[in-house]
């Protein structure tokens, strides 16, 4: 390999693994119907530990509340400012955002936290309902481990 090839391959190492990652909740998509969307609450929810540690973010009355610019946010998720705009829209008519402003190019956003765990706790419904099932299964007399009845 000639330097010009090392230098490549370092180069595209650099470019794909110096990236910074972002831990997307799938969940997110079943809450807000697309996978933008998604990926935008996964990215602002994931940094909230750390904004709000480092005192740039605020927890109050089950919000959280933070200053993003747009640019921010595109240099680390790749959703480009107008498909941001329509994330934005879509979580403030699910009631999970609202847009407390813009100063310049940074927005000031709240997030929603009790109506994102309201609308989780609607979503696992079926989920308790059939655990439920299985507890009761489990403890009624003549059940088996597996929830069904022992041969007498």
């Amino acid at each position: 390999m000639d330097g010009d090839e090392a230098l490549r391959e370092e180069a595209r190492f650099l470019h794909w693994f110096g990236q910074e990652t972002i831990a997307f909740n799938r969940g997110y998509v079943e809450i807000t119907g697309n996978v933008v969307s998604a990926l935008w609450l996964s990215y602002v929810l994931e940094r909230m530990s750390v904004e709000l540690s480092a005192e740039r973010a605020h927890l109050q009355d089950e919000g959280y509340r933070f200053h993003m610019t747009g640019a921010d946010c595109e240099a680390a998720t790749g959703i480009t400012r107008a498909q941001q705009a329509g994330c934005r829209r879509q979580l403030e008519d699910l009631g999970l955002l609202q847009v407390d402003g813009v100063r310049g190019k940074t927005g000031s956003y709240t997030v929603n936290l009790s109506r994102l765990r309201e609308i989780m706790t609607d979503q696992s419904k079926p989920l308790l309902a059939a655990l439920q099932q299985a507890r009761a299964c489990q403890g009624s007399p003549g059940a088996s481990a597996e929830g069904g009845t022992r041969d007498a």
